[in-house]
């Protein structure tokens, strides 16, 4: 059997580290979110493919060793440093923040940083992988104003508006029901139960015509005469089993329409 010399011993294992950190970098370079290595300063140290061109870099050469916050948004550049500092002591964290790439596009991020010791040097780095979280944040935003536009709608409606679960539990009531039935403001209301409004029997009322539109899955439009006046309501089932309703308030109306039959006889 023939012995193997040490240099050749040495020689393999190089080999074999050489291929090992090839198969890495590839599967870095080929990683569709940026994976970047950055030391306490902020200085960028690597940063694969994806993420080079998250920042609108045509090639490392561009960005390799400089600070990386001048491409971080200023509102969000202490925010980042801070984040920085903390991995390098050691601490893990997650940042959301926007980014200015070299082209001027702005995009919001997802990092999700871990401390990497630096044998070498046997400094701690900041390792992490970075996501765009863009079209989810404005989704976000659109979604907030679209919930701000509805909101304004409702509880500018001159007539009352709530939704009860299939529970008799409220999780929707604008200003004017909770207003004009609990004398609270309308962020009070989703939880609790319309037997907490109302007078047993009133209630009781309430959740027979509730599961009627439930039973029927249609609307059903009355007119209730309560202790408080008369009452112009739609019911209507949505798709949860929830019953949602309008009330129109009537008696007014009603009152005049008595007073002039009243005067034509």
């Amino acid at each position: 059997m023939a012995a193997v010399h040490p240099s050749q011993d040495t020689e393999e294992r190089l080999r074999e580290l050489r291929t090992a950190q090839a198969r890495l970098r590839a599967l870095i370079d080929n990683e569709p979110e940026c994976v970047k290595l950055i030391d306490a300063e902020g200085r960028l140290l690597e940063m694969n493919a994806a993420g080079l061109r998250m920042i609108e870099a045509d090639a490392g050469e561009q960005v390799l060793g400089k600070c990386v916050y001048g491409i971080v948004a200023p509102e969000h550049v202490e925010a980042f440093r801070d984040l920085t500092e903390r991995v390098c002591r050691g601490a893990r964290g997650i940042l959301e923040f926007e980014l200015v790439g070299l082209k001027g596009t702005r995009r919001w991020m997802e990092t999700h940083a871990a401390p990497f010791r630096d044998e070498a040097s046997g400094e701690t780095r900041l390792l992490a992988i970075t996501r765009d979280i863009t079209d989810r944040r404005r989704a976000e935003q659109a979604l907030r104003e679209s919930e701000q536009r509805f909101q304004l709608f409702m509880d500018n409606l001159p007539a009352s508006a709530w939704i009860r679960d299939a529970q008799f539990r409220y999780t929707y009531a604008n200003r004017l029901y909770a207003k004009t039935w609990g004398g609270l403001e309308p962020q009070a209301l989703p939880g609790r139960s319309a037997a907490e409004l109302f007078p047993p029997e009133v209630a009781q009322y309430f959740r027979d015509s509730d599961d009627k539109v439930r039973e029927q899955g249609a609307p059903l439009q009355f007119v209730d005469t309560l202790p408080s006046g008369r009452w112009l309501k739609v019911k209507f089932p949505l798709p949860d089993g929830a019953v949602a309703g309008v009330a129109l308030d009537i008696t007014d109306r009603t009152r005049l329409e008595e007073a002039l039959r009243e005067s034509e006889r």
